[in-house]
């Protein structure tokens, strides 16, 4: 009978009676080893707890709500040891995080307050285990004595210049009580080419202000402003056409001779070694080359450099008529408020102070350096002051009015007429404005020099001889008389009202 493999599912469970009986028996086995290993782990455990109990005090916790988190991590502190020093050491790694917990806890300088803190908000609960915790927490620091703030300068305006003097230089100032004290601390900020500050320096040293300096900024118009004629100006002796077109005879002499010189040499040269015709035009062509070169790329800066250098060696009285000029230039600017802080009295000289800076294009005139700050801040901001404008022009013309007043004749100051012209062509002049402005310029400025003009000569005197910029203000401090109080003031000048408006566009 063929039988199926899933047949003995369909058997009875009482076909099985040995089967059954077996599994009881198996069912109490396990449940009588079951109960003997209960029992084994119970009494061990209960052994273990005796010996703990015996080694290590009970620790009753804090309240669970107040505890921080460094007492927490005491809690899980192990078995201590007593030391031979008396010192305690874990035996096992909980305790050493419970040390170190405890260590950076009593190191805390900010711990003690915070357990104040939380001893107040919990009432009678656990008071004595926060005061013992308190009593081992070192203080906290006191705040150490702060300084007060020291207080800022205060910055003032000169009402003059119009820069604003911050506190160390009014401070400096105030200490200066002499003249030799003002000009040595102007030298200071002059090697460093700090201008502004020495002109800063020098407003707050004005008598004005209380200091040393009594001519510094102290004249500014000696004329009333007003519309002048020519034949005006000639009544008074001043030659209008030196400051219409001055003529340089001595350098211009010079270089009419330099170039018959070098024809001459180059006729010599061909007839001692037979050039012809093509060999000598050559060399015309070679010299004249060199020239326009030299006029294209360095505004004539190079023959300039040697024609100078030539009127100073063969013609005393072209050197004397350039520190006549250049100390007009001085004078008439440290009287005016514009500090002159440089001069140079041949092209050689200006070339070896700015030429590697500047090139031969535009290091190779003598002239005077001021600290014009205030004048190109307004230059670049587009308005001008009425007195910025009268010192440019009256400074621009001193040159040629010194060598007016002192030599009679003026032949330099060409490059100055060719500056004002294109100052006053940039503000947009027209020509009746500018010859306002010019012709009253030049009478003021000569009447100036003239009643100075002794003080100018030994000005010329030590500028001819090399002196600094400081000695040459205190020679100026010295020989000028003090001015009149009637001359100027802060609030504006004694004089007749200007034709236009303070400030010009």
């Amino acid at each position: 009978m063929h039988t199926s493999l899933f047949s003995s599912t369909l058997r009875p469970h009482h076909a099985y009676p040995c089967r059954m009986r077996l599994s009881s028996f198996s069912i109490l086995t396990l449940v009588a080893i079951s109960i003997v290993i209960l029992l084994g782990a119970a009494r061990q455990e209960i052994g273990m707890g005796i010996a703990r109990s015996t080694i290590r005090p009970r620790i009753l916790p804090l309240p669970r709500q107040r505890i921080s988190m460094e007492t927490r991590k005491l809690r899980k502190a192990s078995v201590y040891a007593l030391n031979d020093d008396n010192t305690v050491s874990p035996s096992s790694g909980k305790g050493a995080l419970a040390l170190e917990s405890l260590s950076s806890l009593l190191q805390d300088t900010e711990a003690k307050p915070k357990v104040a803190a939380v001893k107040n908000r919990s009432g009678s609960k656990g008071v004595a285990a926060l005061d013992t915790l308190s009593a081992l927490l070192p203080d906290p620091p006191s705040p150490e004595p702060t300084s007060p703030e020291p207080q800022k300068k205060k910055l003032s305006q000169d009402a003059f210049s119009g820069l604003v003097i911050p506190g160390d230089i009014a401070q400096k100032a105030s200490q200066l009580k002499t003249v030799d004290d003002v000009t040595k601390a102007l030298g200071e900020y002059i090697k460093i080419d700090d201008t502004k500050s020495a002109l800063r320096l020098a407003a707050q040293c004005r008598s004005k202000k209380g200091g040393p300096l009594q001519n510094f900024a102290s004249r500014h118009i000696v004329v009333p402003k007003k519309d002048y004629a020519l034949d005006e100006l000639e009544r008074q002796n001043i030659n209008t056409t030196s400051f219409i077109a001055p003529v340089d005879d001595t350098l211009d002499d010079i270089r009419l001779g330099g170039s018959l010189a070098a024809f001459s040499g180059i006729v010599a040269l061909g007839l001692a070694f037979h050039w012809g015709i093509a060999q000598g035009l050559f060399c015309v062509a070679g010299i004249f080359g060199l020239s326009a070169y030299d006029t294209l790329n360095n505004n004539a800066g190079g023959s300039l450099l040697i024609v100078d250098t030539l009127g100073r060696t063969l013609y005393p009285k072209y050197r004397r008529r350039v520190a006549v000029h250049e100390a007009g230039h001085f004078m008439v600017s440290y009287l005016m408020g514009v500090l002159p802080v440089e001069y140079t009295l041949s092209a050689l000289e200006s070339y070896r102070k700015r030429g590697d800076s500047r090139g031969l294009k535009s290091a190779v005139q003598a002239g005077t350096r001021f600290a014009d700050e205030v004048f190109k801040m307004e230059i670049s901001s587009g308005s001008i002051r009425t007195r910025s404008l009268d010192q440019f022009t009256c400074i621009s013309l001193a040159g040629i009015a010194s060598e007016l007043v002192l030599l009679d004749k003026a032949e330099g100051g060409r490059s100055d007429l060719v500056q004002l012209d294109a100052l006053l062509f940039a503000l947009r002049f027209s020509p009746q404005r500018a010859a306002f402005q010019v012709r009253w310029a030049v009478y003021n400025t000569v009447s100036l020099i003239r009643q100075h003009k002794q003080t100018l000569e030994e000005l010329a005197d030590a500028m001819e001889e090399g002196k600094s910029v400081e000695v040459c203000i205190k020679l100026l401090e010295e020989r000028l008389p003090p001015p009149p109080p009637e001359e100027y003031s802060e609030d504006g000048l004694l004089s007749n009202k200007p034709m236009y408006d303070q400030k010009s566009t």
